[in-house]
């Protein structure tokens, strides 16, 4: 296996995360007319691979193992997930994506990361208390590498977290703010939309994909007509 190039344009360093975000190529330029930063909850380790694998791939790819082994991989079709990638894939189609250039003008397009940098052994575990100490603060280096308009906070378990964790953001914005409805920071150009995890009961694709669509446009945005064909 070879070392991994700290040129890759799809790897965002910054300092002290453990897993690099997903920038897509078309990320600063994007054809919806805003910057959307997609958030998951954490990382974990897949279930087919052998005893050691991660940690022989994480000595030659270090923090990028997330973008080349997760988005990278789902775009180029080497894995499929109908039950979290696809759905919120879905969200910029206003449809399940089809084929591979579905997944590519959609992953692309967006930058993507989890709130929780860990890696967790298995899915549906939640992190721990110590790994969510550090998660706001990791998330503003992340934001200020990033500088999107749009945060989709994919997670209800973990909202609470961004205004009671460390280093918290907007407090009365995060508690105030329902299940998928938008809340924008404070003199900082900030919005984020609080969603479901796609693999939960809470995840009803018609109302997610229409306050996603309104969302945009209140932002300006928009999602390019050929997408949704």
């Amino acid at each position: 296996m070879t070392e991994h190039d700290p040129r890759c344009p799809c790897c965002v360093s910054v300092e002290d995360v453990k897993f690099s975000p997903w920038r897509g190529s078309s990320y600063d330029t994007s054809p919806i007319g805003i910057k959307i930063l997609v958030m998951g909850e954490s990382t974990y380790e897949p279930r087919e691979y052998e005893a050691g694998q991660f940690k022989r791939e994480y000595e030659c790819l270090g923090s990028s193992w997330f973008p080349h082994k997760n988005l990278l991989a789902y775009s180029e079709g080497l894995w499929s997930d109908p039950h979290f990638a696809s759905k919120w894939i879905g969200l910029f189609l206003d449809r399940p994506p089809r084929d591979l250039e579905d997944r590519k003008r959609v992953v692309n397009s967006v930058a993507f990361w989890n709130y929780a940098d860990v890696m967790l052994t298995s899915s549906g575990k939640p992190p721990g208390k110590g790994d969510l100490k550090t998660a706001n603060r990791k998330l503003r280096s992340v934001l200020a590498a990033l500088q999107p308009r749009l945060v989709v906070f994919l997670s209800t378990r973990l909202w609470s977290n961004l205004a009671e964790g460390c280093d918290p953001f907007d407090q009365d914005g995060v508690k105030e703010t329902e299940l998928y409805e938008m809340f924008e920071m404070k003199d900082q150009g900030l919005n984020f939309l609080h969603f479901p995890h796609p693999r939960g009961r809470y995840w009803k694709n018609d109302k997610v994909r229409s306050k996603f669509k309104s969302a945009i446009a209140k932002l300006g945005g928009k999602i390019p007509s050929d997408w949704e064909r």
